[in-house]
């Protein structure tokens, strides 16, 4: 019986000290309502949005959520040469466990570009999110930030006392 005691208080003390991370990195108030981006240490980054009635949370791995990113960065640099209709550039990203996924678009018209997310659920459809120029940029800038907050936090913890054992 006191080997039982034992071993649980071990199992709860293991699962305590892996449990996920969460860190707020930006809560941007918008024109249009609401983003949030967490990191997570489990690899993981959170988009949430909320617009009137609607919200939506994404989770998103590390991977998928830089390429994202990376993504969105170029779209927001590119120039592109004025059409004679409208051109619209898309980057979507998915969840995988949940079908939930968000798409940022630009529509290009003439030489004035305007941006939107759009929060997709598998189960009804979903919101869109307009955006101004300069809050897609600071989106993108805060959605970087996250993935770089989401590697330091996965990384392990060095304990004080514990060093790397010499080459020999």
């Amino acid at each position: 019986m006191r080997v039982l005691l034992v071993a649980g208080g071990v199992l709860l003390a293991a699962s305590a000290g892996a449990q996920v991370v969460k860190r707020n990195v930006a809560t941007l108030p918008f024109q249009a309502g609401v983003i949030a981006i967490d990191a997570r240490s489990d690899a993981h980054v959170v988009v949430g949005g909320a617009t009137g009635d609607s919200t939506e949370a994404v989770v998103l791995r590390r991977l998928d959520a830089r390429q994202w990113a990376d993504s969105i960065s170029r779209l927001l640099r590119l120039r592109p040469r004025a059409p004679h209709g409208e051109r619209v550039f898309r980057v979507t990203v998915t969840d995988s466990a949940t079908g939930a996924g968000v798409t940022f678009s630009r529509h290009v018209v003439g030489k004035t570009s305007s941006y939107r997310l759009f929060f997709a659920n598998a189960h009804y459809g979903g919101f869109r999110f307009d955006l101004a120029a300069t809050e897609a940029r600071l989106f993108a800038d805060k959605l970087n930030a996250a993935v770089r907050l989401s590697r330091t936090l996965s990384r392990p913890v060095r304990t004080p006392g514990a060093r790397a054992a010499p080459p020999r």
